[in-house]
């Protein structure tokens, strides 16, 4: 595992130009599902008519951002097995920064009781998204993502203080989801 980190870690500064210029979100950034060793699309996958600003047009990769979750579960299984903290310092910290103020931001939590709503969102590449601005036909709270920050997170709470304190964003999401993913349970809402 301590070869991939610092290949994804390379890519950081341009998971957070990404993360501002598809999504407007500060400090914050994802790797797409398809990435070349530069942390760009490839050029296939970017797709021939997406503006130079928002999302990909290609609808296999457009929402599909829970490989960022199972590289942050890497990180922590990895400190959880050899308790590293350089290793966490140096890559889980920064990645997970990253990554957890791309969801607060991208999926801002909602007013207290109402249930998350991950929307537009898409379930690994076969349950997609082609209209944004459709819901009826767009994957709303999908299984992957859910599952993937029910994971991750209780993960990031059991970390000591001190390998936490430095993740922004971390607090914010870490409270809100914890409430709210009472509040969504999977209760009325079904996962497309």
């Amino acid at each position: 595992m301590l070869s991939l980190f610092p290949f994804y870690h390379e890519m950081l500064d341009v998971m957070l130009a990404r993360g501002k210029i598809e999504f407007n979100v500060t400090n914050g950034g994802y790797l797409p599902e398809t990435t070349t060793r530069f942390g760009t699309y490839n050029p296939q996958n970017w797709g021939c008519t997406t503006p130079p600003q928002g999302p990909s047009t290609n609808t296999y990769i457009r929402y599909h951002d829970e490989g960022n979750l199972e590289l942050l579960l890497f990180l922590l299984d990895t400190y959880s097995h050899t308790q590293n903290a350089s290793v966490w310092m140096s890559w889980g910290a920064p990645m997970a920064s990253a990554i957890l103020n791309y969801y607060v931001q991208r999926y801002p939590p909602p007013s207290t009781g109402q249930p998350i709503d991950f929307f537009p969102a898409q379930a690994l590449e076969t349950w997609q998204c082609p209209k944004p601005t459709d819901r009826s036909n767009c994957v709303t709270n999908p299984a992957p993502l859910v599952a993937g920050l029910r994971s991750v997170l209780p993960k990031l709470l059991a970390l000591p203080p001190h390998l936490v304190s430095g993740i922004t964003g971390s607090s914010l999401l870490i409270n809100s989801f914890r409430l709210h993913f009472k509040v969504l349970a999977f209760s009325n809402r079904v996962c497309r």
